[in-house]
């Protein structure tokens, strides 16, 4: 719905300024003839009189544009144009000369300084529009990278909840008793998404201090954690990242991390802070991915590329690095 006051306030202003730009021409004519030997009656008159005729074949002019000009009609807005310039010309040189006696520029010389005056207001109009379309442009590109933001977000949210979910129908089918304990981690993750994912920036700390407690739940439900690593205490709590941006990686990490072929399996994590730049590095022992794990892992990866191309395009480095045993992700971002 249109804002009426606001768009009241917009009017009034935009008309201020018009007032402005006049009265500022008003004092500059008055000045230069007053000072010049015209008298303090002549000059306030001429001035007035040119402030008050100068502006109609001015706005005159706004009008065509929007009108003509700007729906490409060329040939109607040049005549239109063509057409008011002379009667104003006309206009000008009538009353500086036959009715006050102050002028005795002709209707050439009148049309001269009036195409003068439309020219200069034009071009700021012209300036006016393009800056105005620009903010415009700007404005609607941030919303539509602000809606493609959330809707990498919300993709995000129930693959993580897909994949918790899993994990818990699997120890459930064993009857494990730390089923209890991470359900209630998986709510504590849960109410941190819930409030990050209403914003754009979190502080690192928080995200870091979150992917601890989603590796130590986890750690729960594998039968052997001692070779999870997870290395994040050089993290500088003065930066704020994206929320939940580097989860996927993560959650690949243990949704299809494995035995490797020689029979060892690991993951380590490394998240630390250098200089300007977050470093996070993640490498994994891999089985044999089938088809279908290959194609959920993608595009998982496809949805986080997405969110770094929008939240830090052209300021982060993704290196992902894959064989039979092993999987490697280097990642840094610079803030």
């Amino acid at each position: 719905m249109i804002n009426i006051n606001r768009l009241h306030k917009i009017v009034q202003f935009r008309r201020f300024q018009h007032f402005i730009f006049w009265f500022s021409i008003l004092i500059s004519i008055f000045s230069i003839t007053y000072f010049g030997g015209y008298g303090l009656a002549l000059s306030l008159l001429f001035s007035t009189s040119i402030a008050i005729l100068i502006p109609i074949p001015v706005y005159i002019n706004f009008y065509l544009l929007d009108k003509y000009l700007f729906k490409k009609k060329y040939w109607q807005y040049i005549l239109i144009l063509i057409t008011i310039i002379t009667l104003s010309a006309f206009l000008c040189h009538f009353y500086f000369y036959n009715i006050i006696g102050l002028l005795k520029n002709n209707v050439l010389q009148w049309s001269v300084d009036i195409i003068i005056a439309i020219v200069i207001t034009t071009s700021v109009k012209f300036v006016k529009r393009g800056y105005t379309q620009k903010m415009l442009l700007q404005k609607l590109e941030n919303q539509h990278l602000t809606a493609e933001n959330q809707l990498l977000k919300a993709q995000l949210n129930p693959h993580f909840l897909f994949n918790t979910l899993n994990n818990l129908y699997s120890l459930s089918l064993n009857n494990s008793a730390e089923t209890p304990d991470i359900i209630l981690k998986l709510s504590k993750l849960m109410r941190y998404m819930t409030e990050a994912g209403q914003k754009d920036l979190v502080s690192l700390k928080q995200e870091v201090d979150f992917i601890k407690d989603y590796i130590e739940m986890e750690k729960l439900r594998l039968r052997s954690s001692e070779n999870v690593i997870l290395n994040a205490n050089e993290v500088s709590s003065n930066f704020i990242i994206a929320p939940m941006i580097l989860l996927p990686f993560i959650e690949n990490i243990f949704k299809h991390g494995g035995t490797n072929s020689n029979g060892v399996f690991y993951v380590e994590i490394n998240i630390f802070t250098e200089g300007q730049k977050l470093i996070f590095n993640c490498s994994n022992s891999v089985n044999h991915l089938k088809a279908s794990e290959k194609m959920s892992m993608s595009t998982g990866l496809t949805n986080i590329r997405k969110r770094m191309d929008l939240m830090y395009s052209g300021r982060y480095e993704l290196k992902i690095i894959s064989d039979e045993n092993s999987y490697r992700i280097n990642l840094a971002i610079e803030f």
